[in-house]
């Protein structure tokens, strides 16, 4: 898996075929990059640790972290944001050039269709918290 499906992949939960340990270490609450990122995202906005978050509150905080709009519903442009949010933090951690974009404007619309395609269930053109977290849920079980 490439540094950019592996980058998708954390951040949005896109397809229950890209499930990995990578993932499932990503969306554990454990981790030292989950915490630092929520705590810092969500300073002044709710008042728990993210240390204290279950897997469920932490998928909870992504979705609502880029549901811009308030909908309740992630659509291809908050997706979009979602992952260059998540690229420029992961390139201030690693310590690369933020100039650089990772991912090309056809890579990116290319991205959202696939996520649409494989999570929007209803066919809305946008992702519920459930349709975002169905993948993860999917693998989880599989680990069962």
């Amino acid at each position: 898996m490439s540094q950019k499906q592996g980058c998708l992949f954390i951040l949005l939960s896109i397809s229950l075929a890209f499930a990995n340990d990578d993932f499932k270490s990503q969306m554990d609450p454990s981790t030292e990059h989950n915490k630092a990122h929520l705590k810092e995202d969500l300073s002044g906005i709710i008042d728990k640790n993210p240390e204290d978050m279950n897997p469920v509150e932490l998928q909870f905080h992504y979705f609502r972290q880029h549901d811009y709009d308030n909908d309740e519903k992630l659509d291809g442009n908050e997706i979009i944001m979602s992952i260059l949010h998540h690229e420029q933090q992961s390139m201030e951690t690693n310590g690369g050039n933020q100039a650089e974009r990772g991912f090309t404007d056809e890579q990116l619309i290319s991205i959202v269709e696939e996520v649409l395609k494989y999570q929007d269930t209803d066919g809305d053109g946008k992702l519920d918290f459930h349709e975002y977290t169905t993948p993860y849920n999917q693998a989880k079980q599989d680990q069962i």
